[in-house]
This record gives structure tokens, sequence and C-alpha cells, in this order.
């Protein structure tokens, strides 16, 4: 079995060192599905992917894009450091509707074509009257 993981410590009576597993993203994803109750069918259609795609995020055989990235943080209140890192905390404490709110929009955003982004800055100018 090949174990994955940095030496910690170095034990010279047995010469040998002893290791910390490092968690790689595939396993927090799994992690985090699994903390907030989901399977993997309802993860992927919260995000909105298929379940091919989603299951090769969790088995590690193909990465996670930012964009998706991006989505899972905003969509469970995730700390993005630690879905990428693992540092700190799983979850985000405190976020406001405000910036859920902007965090939704800019991801509604970023997922426009360009002409869509512009049809879209139009109708809001229209609705302000601006």
């Amino acid at each position: 079995m090949i174990f994955s993981g940095i030496p910690i410590k170095y034990d010279w009576k047995q010469k040998k060192n002893f290791f910390v597993k490092v968690k790689k993203m595939k396993d927090r994803l799994r992690e985090l599905r699994k903390t907030l109750g989901l399977k993997q069918r309802e993860m992927k259609e919260r995000l909105g992917v298929s379940g091919a795609a989603y299951g090769a995020w969790e088995t590690g055989a193909d990465s996670i894009p930012n964009v998706r990235i991006y989505q899972i943080c905003k969509e469970f209140g995730v700390n993005e450091n630690w879905l990428k890192n693992g540092v700190g905390d799983m979850f985000i404490k405190g976020a406001t509707k405000e910036e859920k709110l902007k965090d939704a929009f800019k991801l509604v955003f970023d997922s426009l074509t360009d002409e869509g982004k512009e049809a879209l800055k139009e109708a809001i100018k229209e609705a302000t009257n601006e």
C-alpha cells in the first residue's frame, strides 16, 4: 500500500519516519458532501453538473475547475482555502444576505457570454433609469 503524507518525525531507533496523511481536494470534497448529508446525485444536481463530472472530482480522476470551486464555496458556505488547501475551517461563518446575493450575482454574471453581459448591463441601466 502506498501512503501519501509528509514525514513529521524520524525515529532513530527504528530508523523510520512517522507520517501525517495529507488530504487531497477530492477527499475534502467527499468530506464536505458527507458533512452536508448529501448523496453524489444531490450534489451534482445542486451544482448543475453531470454525475460523471462530479464523480471524477471525488475520485480524483479529474481536477475541479476554478469556477466550480467558487460555485461549491458559495452554494454551501464553504471556506475556499479549506477546500483548496485544507487550511482553516470547513465553513465560512456569518456571511450576510447582501454578500451572498452579491456572490450569487457574480457567479451568474461570470457564466454569461460577452453578449449576455452587455444585455444584462443594458437591462440594469434601463431599470435604474440611468
